[in-house]
């Protein structure tokens, strides 16, 4: 049986992050990048939409987080072969995750 926690963090105002800002300034759907997550416990990847009624105007903007953990985990688990490897790389190259055993990026305390 998989168990789910619930939480609200006080004070937590999601038009003052990153992702919800950039999602407006596109007006479109956008990868927004990388952020920890508000527990503190994990890196995301967020996807995020502004989202419109039919006059046009602004009803919020959707968001979902890939947690790094989960995709990286995903990707170990595909039948790439017997050498292959599978990775997801930024535009500059950097190595976001990838079906090697060992995790492309480090979490560091503070």
């Amino acid at each position: 049986m998989s168990k789910h926690i619930l939480f609200e963090k006080e004070g937590y105002d999601a038009r003052t992050r990153s992702w919800y800002k950039d999602a407006l300034q596109a007006g479109k759907p956008i990868w927004a990048g990388f952020t920890i997550s508000v527990p503190g416990t994990r890196l995301d990847l967020t996807a995020a939409a502004p989202v419109y009624n039919r006059q046009g105007d602004l009803l919020g903007v959707a968001f979902v987080d890939v947690s790094l953990n989960k995709l990286t985990e995903f990707l170990h688990n595909m039948q790439v072969g017997k050498s292959g490897q599978i990775f997801v790389m930024e535009k500059d190259q950097a190595i976001v995750a990838s079906s090697y055993q060992e995790a492309p990026y480090l979490i560091e305390e503070g």
